[in-house]
């Protein structure tokens, strides 16, 4: 048997050979060779893959075309022994099989014996059922008559007598589910037994209660709903409060029930002291404003959504403060500048108008500093400061009171002034008297001239300027 390495030698050695020009007789023997060698693998392969699959009818055939190929029986030992091993045991199964057919011929004659048999208990079963007229032992009894093979029209009897049993007994099963449905009140259950009731055709009067209950229960249920969603993010007022009239009207008081109607109360309360507390902060009143936050508290909501009404609270209280000291301040005198400067700032920070006491300030440091500079000029005693401090503090608004001793202070300094002035006069009267005698009347007017003050302001014991006073007439050697 050539190998696979041989067959490629050889079709090295036939290239080589039809290179070097051997005879074609030669070379077709090779080929030939080569050929047969070709055949005889693909029936090599084509045996194992019989042998392999264990198909007798492909291993015959593969020994065949090994045989037709010239294979060695050598080639052929494995298939032919998986053919002889296949071929017994089909013969095995063969003879097997002959056995069971006999063996399943002699059980159908058992089992015809034995049907023969069921169907006679069957019959007899059905007659004591069809006397006693119990469901169980009818449905038992064309049960038993059915798997025992007895046509339908011997059954017909007992399977009218079942459905008159069967009906029967699902009225007074219908019955009874009536009434369990009633004393558990669940909706549900009354549905379904009152819908199974009208079904069989049960009386009315047998369904009344059922169908009372299930009013009242629908009632109870609907009332539960309303209070979970009562419960629910969102619900106003008006629906909380309807919710717990109907849990009422419906009439729950179970445990359950009655913890969860408290649960709405809560919830009630809370909503209606977030509506009081909302209409007190539109109020603005503080008063009312700190009431709804007591009795928000006290119906338990949480202090975290009370911040903002807090907050507002606070800042009403502020201002209402700032106000109070405000008008206090605006009420006080003139000397309390410094408090209605502080209270004009927290009017300010409170958010308050404070424009009147702005002006009202003004005012006041306006008239403040009038009054400082006339107490200062009627320190200093100077004629035209005091002038000047006197037309200030009118024009400041200050009181009556106030500019009399101003007035009072000019009038005694103007009189001092003049008084100095006239004794100035005096002491010089005999020198001008000569320079009259002796230089004429023009001369002495102008010398007179040239011995008044140019613009100069008296001192503070009593001396007056030029311009305070007009200079005495000259008539002649007279001063007037």
């Amino acid at each position: 048997m050539a190998r696979q390495g041989d067959v490629e030698k050889l079709k090295e050695a036939l290239q080589e050979a039809e290179r070097e020009g051997v005879e074609d007789a030669l070379l077709e023997q090779a080929r030939e060779v080569l050929r047969q060698k070709d055949r005889q693998d693909k029936a090599k392969e084509a045996l194992r893959r019989a042998v392999s699959l264990g198909n007798m009818e492909e291993l015959r055939a593969a020994i065949r075309q090994g045989q037709s190929v010239g294979l060695s029986d050598e080639d052929l030992a494995d298939a032919s022994a998986k053919l002889k091993e296949l071929e017994e045991e089909e013969e095995r199964r063969q003879k097997e099989e002959a056995e069971r057919v006999r063996e399943e011929e002699r059980q159908a004659m058992l089992e015809r014996a034995k049907e023969r048999a069921k169907q006679d208990h069957a019959k007899d079963l059905l007659e004591n059922a069809l006397r006693s007229r119990d469901p169980d032992a009818l449905r038992g009894a064309i049960d038993a008559a059915r798997k025992a093979g007895l046509p339908e029209e011997d059954l017909a009897e007992a399977i009218q007598a079942l459905k008159d049993a069967e009906a029967e007994q699902e009225k007074t099963a219908s019955r009874n589910a009536l009434a369990a449905a009633i004393t558990s009140g669940d909706i549900g259950r009354l549905r379904d037994a009152l819908q199974r009731a009208a079904d069989l055709g049960l009386d009315e009067s047998g369904m009344d209660a059922a169908r009372k209950a299930l009013e009242q229960a629908e009632a109870k249920a609907a009332a539960r709903a309303g209070l979970h969603d009562a419960l629910r993010t969102g619900a106003s007022l008006a629906d909380i409060n309807a919710s717990l009239q109907a849990a009422e009207s419906a009439g729950l008081t179970d445990e359950a029930d009655q913890l969860l109607i408290d649960a709405v109360k809560k919830k009630a309360a809370q909503e209606q002291a977030k509506r009081d507390l909302e209409e007190a902060l539109s109020s603005k009143d503080p008063a009312k404003i700190r009431e709804a936050l007591v009795k928000a508290g006290e119906a338990g909501i949480n202090a975290n959504a009370l911040q903002d009404a807090i907050a507002q609270l606070q800042a009403l209280e502020r201002k209402a403060d700032a106000a109070q000291k405000l008008r206090k301040a605006m009420d006080g005198s003139d000397a309390d500048v410094d408090k209605l400067r502080v209270a004009i700032e927290a009017a300010a920070e409170a958010g308050l108008d404070a424009s009147d006491a702005e002006e009202r300030l003004q005012e006041a440091e306006r008239r403040a500093t009038a009054r400082r500079r006339l107490s200062d000029a009627m320190q200093s005693g100077e004629l035209q400061a005091l002038r000047a401090a006197l037309e200030e503090a009118k024009e400041a608004g200050l009181p009556d009171s106030e500019l009399k001793d101003g007035e009072g202070k000019l009038a005694q300094e103007e009189e001092r002034a003049n008084l100095t002035r006239t004794l100035q006069h005096m002491s010089t009267q005999k020198d001008m008297t000569s320079t009259l005698n002796a230089g004429g009347l023009d001369t002495t007017n102008r010398d007179l001239n040239d011995t008044r003050p140019a613009d100069a302001t008296l001192p503070r014991d009593g001396g007056l300027s030029s311009h305070d006073s007009p200079a005495p007439k000259v008539l002649g050697s007279v001063f007037f």
